[in-house]
């Protein structure tokens, strides 16, 4: 196994080696001219003008596609907010405006306004037409498009911890949630507080006439973490040597499975964007993770080509079902920087790029703006056809071209992978998650 591993580092290492001629051989993809354009100011949209909220993170805007034909957008509403006798010390309560907007005529078919509680990340996409709303430590799931005034909710999860940390499997059919030890008035902020800081619980939604999260792992650690994961295993990441670093997927029961190695001089940090694909940063020599790498859970390194741009407040959004995904990426003016530690003279505007699994093709590229830290302002669609992107006050639209009889084949095969490592979606969790420091 060790020499086959060793065969697809030398794989990797000439594809990126070969990058640049191949480049220089062939035509560079221009931004894409968008197909329409939906004007959000009607609606009530005011671009967000801060410059510290956009470069501290915090969501004021959403992007996302329901299904092929319909886009869920949300924003701040710029309006009075009434107090409310059980606020807690600290909120920053605001109203956010929900809206589904019918494609592409933009036609307003349902509405509605939630109030948060925080400026930070507020709503996920669970696939299906479903989203994951979080109203403090309340998570319910949203339906946009039921319902006789839409936006059907249905509650998943109360806690009496903040939560500080969610993320969902590529598939949507598991759930991390991560919580932080409670703050009390007269608290000492000096002082650490006693007992584990996070309580992290991995959830199996159930279905069923209400739907219901199904414990599967409960851990107690020091930090927020994040990792790559899917409802079938975890990633984990393991050093050779210097230069050398394999990738390994731990079912939940079983054997570890020996994939793919990648040749980066520090260490690779992975994500999962489909349940049998997973993409991977690195870095050679003095590049800041300019290496971009696309892995299966078949051991094969597919592709990897040095990128553009440092990584600077990189967003994914995947399409499991079409093969695709879209990568957003932030142009600077004097390369490489600490994120944390940049001002608005550094950046020069943010692009997205949309990739096929296969192959590591760039299919379309796309500007996108006003540049902002936070994710969530650009969206592709479930067939992977189209791509919409928060650009000033408007949806600008693109269109994909179709998926190929190889790209089907393609999606079979990824199937017929993810089938050989199914697991009982009761079974407790044995394996244990890889951690990285969460953003």
């Amino acid at each position: 196994m060790a020499q086959h591993r060793a065969r697809l580092w030398i794989l990797a290492f000439l594809c990126g080696a070969l990058t640049p001629y191949l480049a220089a051989a062939t035509k560079p993809l221009l931004p894409a001219v968008p197909e329409h354009r939906i004007s959000l100011l009607r609606l009530g949209y005011r671009p967000v003008s801060s410059e510290v909220i956009q470069r501290e993170g915090y969501t004021m805007n959403t992007v996302d596609f329901i299904d092929d034909q319909h886009l869920l957008v949300t924003f701040n509403a710029r309006k009075l907010i009434p107090r409310l006798p059980d606020d807690e010390v600290g909120d920053q309560d605001r109203i956010v405006r929900a809206l589904v907007l019918h494609l592409p005529d933009g036609k307003l078919v349902f509405e509605t306004e939630w109030r948060t509680h925080d400026r930070t990340q507020y709503l996920w996409p669970m696939g299906n037409g479903y989203f994951l709303l979080r109203l403090r430590n309340t998570l319910l799931r949203v339906s946009p498009m039921h319902g006789k005034e839409g936006f059907e909710r249905e509650p998943l999860l109360e806690s009496s911890r903040p939560i500080e940390v969610i993320q969902l499997s590529p598939a949507h059919d598991m759930l991390l949630v991560e919580t932080g030890p409670e703050h009390h008035i007269g608290d000492d902020p000096t002082q650490p507080l006693e007992g584990p800081k996070i309580e992290a619980t991995f959830y199996t939604l159930r279905e069923g006439r209400t739907p219901t999260l199904h414990t599967r792992a409960v851990a107690q650690e020091d930090k927020a973490f994040i990792t790559a994961f899917t409802s079938k295993g975890f990633l984990g990441t393991v050093k050779e040597d210097r230069e050398h670093w394999g990738f390994d997927f731990h079912p939940f029961g079983g054997k570890a499975i020996e994939l793919a190695g990648f040749t980066s001089t520090c260490q690779p940090h992975a994500q999962f964007v489909s349940d049998a694909t997973f993409i991977a940063t690195g870095c050679r020599g003095g590049d800041d993770r300019r290496l971009l790498g696309g892995f299966d859970l078949a051991a094969q390194a597919n592709w990897v080509f040095t990128v553009d741009n440092a990584p600077v407040w990189p967003a994914m959004y995947p399409s499991p079902g079409s093969g695709r995904f879209a990568l957003r990426d932030t142009m600077t003016n004097s390369g490489a920087q600490e994120a944390d530690h940049l001002s608005p003279l550094d950046i020069s505007g943010q692009q997205v790029r949309v990739y096929t699994f296969r192959g590591g093709v760039e299919l379309l590229r796309a500007p996108i703006g006003p540049v902002q830290r936070a994710a969530q302002n650009f969206s592709l669609s479930p067939d992977g056809r189209r791509l919409a992107v928060l650009r000033d006050a408007e949806i600008e639209l693109y269109s994909l071209p179709a998926l190929s009889a190889a790209d089907l084949k393609n999606e079979q095969a990824e199937a017929a992978e993810v089938a050989k490592i199914a697991v009982d979606p009761e079974r407790a969790i044995e394996a244990v998650p890889e951690k990285r420091t969460a953003p």
